[in-house]
Formats: C-alpha cells, structure tokens, sequence
C-alpha cells in the first residue's frame, strides 16, 4: 500500500501513543550537563595501578618467591638487556637507519601535502 504525505499524516495521528512527561526534555538537558565527574582521573588510576603492581612486586621479593628474587630475575633482567642491546645495534645499521629516514620523509610529506584532513580522518 502506498501512502502520500496527508495519509501518512493522518496514519500516524491515529496511532495511540503514550504522551511524555512534560519534565522529560528538562531531565535529559540536566541529566547530560550535570554529569557527575568520575571518581579518578586517568592518571590517577595509572599511578594507582603501577604502585600496586611494585608493591606486589616488592611483597614477592621480600617473601622470596623463586620467579620474583634471586637468580631466576638476574637471569631475565640479563636476557632483556641483550635483547635490547642487539636491537639497537639492528636498528643503527645503514638499512635499518635508510628505512627510518625514508619513514621520516613520508610522514613529512604527508603532513605538509595533506596538512590536517588526515587529522580529521
């Protein structure tokens, strides 16, 4: 069946709906504006959560659980420095250094062709 716009008009006259609350415009404007703030900022929850995690850390260490003292975290903290070691001598090789000037002139050439509108994306 198709309607043109004075029986569609009058369709949705017809139809039985319930009125709103004459507040209901004013409680959302309030609900929306008064939002209450949160309880942490986001920072604060970060610090909150780095300070838990040393002191479990620390908690772990001083009870001296095998993973969390002694040799066994000399032994990862002696793998992670020579794994940062041989990246960075990965990275200061003249392919790897080619690569990042070549990244360094494209986001540069980017940002001053499209300026902006890549911000906006």
């Amino acid at each position: 069946m198709k309607y043109d716009d004075v029986a569609l008009e009058r369709a949705l006259d017809a139809l039985a709906l319930e009125e709103t609350p004459a507040d209901l415009h004013g409680r959302i404007l309030f609900a929306i504006s008064q939002r209450p703030e949160p309880a942490f900022r986001a920072w604060e929850l970060w610090l909150l959560g780095a300070a838990f995690a040393v002191c479990t850390w620390l908690i772990l260490v001083i009870t001296r659980v095998p993973l969390f003292g002694g040799a066994a975290t000399l032994d990862a903290l002696r793998v992670a420095g020579q794994v940062i070691t041989s990246a960075t001598q990965a990275a200061f090789t003249p392919t790897g250094i080619l690569w990042l000037g070549l990244g360094v002139l494209t986001a540069f050439v980017l940002q001053r062709v499209a300026g902006s509108r890549l911000l906006r994306i």
